[in-house]
């Protein structure tokens, strides 16, 4: 383990002198102006080897040797970016299916399926003992 750890040390101290080397801005052909926005292909490899160093670093850590009281800001901030997503999808999936329902139904409100179900259900009813009274009615009972 002693060995991983100075092998992992060695190899960090060597990506950052070659991180350093490539971010040097001597030789530098910008003329020293203040404007920085064109990037030199040898900036944009040293960023890129940074980012491929960090990234290697992370992965390369024991996720159970991590403090978790230390990392108590970071859990939180990804908890709560967690929940807004969820939250933020369940609020735009209700939000497209009122839009939906608006489409389809014009200006007007969407019907309630279960008003329109018990409507249906009372005029069914209506109809079918009116249908019975006027059988009764016509047979003089």
């Amino acid at each position: 383990v002693a060995g991983l750890a100075q092998w992992l040390r060695a190899r960090r101290e060597a990506q950052a002198a070659a991180t350093r080397a490539l971010v040097s801005l001597t030789g530098d052909d910008d003329g020293d102006s203040l404007d920085t926005s064109a990037a030199t292909v040898r900036q944009v490899a040293a960023l890129l080897a940074a980012a491929t160093n960090t990234f290697a670093l992370v992965l390369s850590r024991n996720p159970l040797r991590t403090d978790v009281a230390a990392a108590k800001g970071v859990v939180a901030f990804v908890a709560l970016f967690f929940a807004a997503i969820v939250l933020g999808a369940v609020a735009f999936v209700r939000w497209d299916a009122a839009d939906r329902l608006q489409r389809a139904y014009g200006a007007t409100r969407a019907p309630d399926a279960p008003l329109l179900a018990r409507e249906k259900r009372k005029l069914r009813r209506q109809s079918a003992a009116g249908g019975a009274a006027a059988v009764d009615g016509a047979n003089g009972d």
